[in-house]
C-alpha cells in the first residue's frame, strides 16, 4: 500500500486493508492514523479514555510486528466514530472498538516499558516484601499451623505485608531478580512518603515514574519495588 487513508469509511476499504501485509505499513504512517483519530476523539466527550491511550501511542516507539492488530483497531475506530457522528452505528458499537484499541495499546505500553528497562514478563505476582527481595519463603508465614498457611497460600500466596497503593498489578524479571509494578490512581507526592517507610522497612528499592504507565496513561503513575541494586 502506497499511502495511508486515514478517512476510510467502508468495509470494503477495511476488507482490503486486512489483506495488505503490515510490513507494507511504514511507522510514520501509523503515528499519523494515530494522530488523526486523537483529533476525531478530541470532538467526541465520551472518548476520554481513547484520547489517553492514544496520548501514549505516540509518544512511544512502535515495532512493526506489533502494528498489526493495532493498525486495524485504529481504522476500525475510525470507521466507526464516523458511522456514529452521522448518526448510523451505535455508542455501544462505539465504545467496543474503543477497548480494542486500549487492550491492543496496554500490551505495546507493556512491553515498551519492558524494553527500556530491560525486563521479562513474569506470570505470577508476589506481594510479600521478603519473596521481592530474593528469599524462598516469606517468614512471618512460619507462625501460622499448617492448615492456616495451606490456605493463607491457596487464598493469597503472596501473604506478608503488603506495598502501598496496589492497582494493575504485573512482575517482572531482571535476571533472577523479581520487579513488581503497580499503576495506582494517585500522585507522585501522596505515594513517594508511605511507599518510601515500605521499602525501607524491608530493604527494598523503589521507583515512582508518573510518565511511563501505560494503564489509563495521564491518570495513573506506574511505581516499581524491587532489590536494592536493580532498579533503573
Amino acid at each position: 500500500m502506497d499511502d495511508l487513508k486515514t478517512g476510510a469509511s467502508t468495509e470494503v476499504e477495511l476488507a482490503a486493508l486486512l489483506e495488505t501485509d503490515p510490513r507494507e505499513w511504514s511507522i510514520h504512517k501509523l503515528q499519523e492514523l494515530v494522530q488523526t483519530l486523537n483529533k476525531m476523539a478530541e470532538r467526541n466527550d465520551s472518548a476520554d479514555d481513547l484520547k489517553s491511550y492514544l496520548s501514549l501511542l505516540c509518544r512511544i516507539p512502535i515495532r512493526e510486528q506489533e502494528a498489526a492488530e493495532l493498525i486495524i483497531a485504529l481504522v476500525q475506530c475510525e470507521m466507526l466514530m464516523e458511522k456514529f457522528a452521522a448518526g448510523s452505528s451505535t455508542s455501544v458499537e462505539l465504545d467496543e472498538a474503543f477497548i480494542k484499541i486500549y487492550k491492543v495499546a496496554r500490551v505495546i505500553g507493556r512491553m515498551n516499558y519492558c524494553r527500556n528497562h530491560n525486563l521479562k514478563f513474569f506470570n505470577r505476582i508476589f506481594l510479600c516484601a521478603h519473596i521481592i527481595a530474593g528469599m524462598d519463603f516469606c517468614p512471618e508465614m512460619r507462625t501460622l499451623t499448617r492448615s492456616e498457611r495451606y490456605l493463607a497460600e491457596a487464598l493469597r500466596p503472596f501473604d506478608c505485608q503488603k506495598p502501598p497503593e496496589l492497582d494493575h498489578l504485573e512482575m517482572f524479571k531482571q535476571g533472577s531478580h523479581l520487579v513488581l509494578t503497580s499503576q495506582p490512581y494517585c500522585r507522585t507526592e501522596d505515594l513517594e512518603p508511605e511507599l518510601t517507610a515500605w521499602a525501607g522497612r524491608y530493604g527494598l528499592a523503589h521507583r515512582i515514574d508518573p510518565l511511563e504507565s501505560w494503564h489509563l496513561p495521564g491518570r495513573t503513575i506506574v511505581y516499581e519495588v524491587t532489590r536494592k541494586g536493580e532498579t533503573r
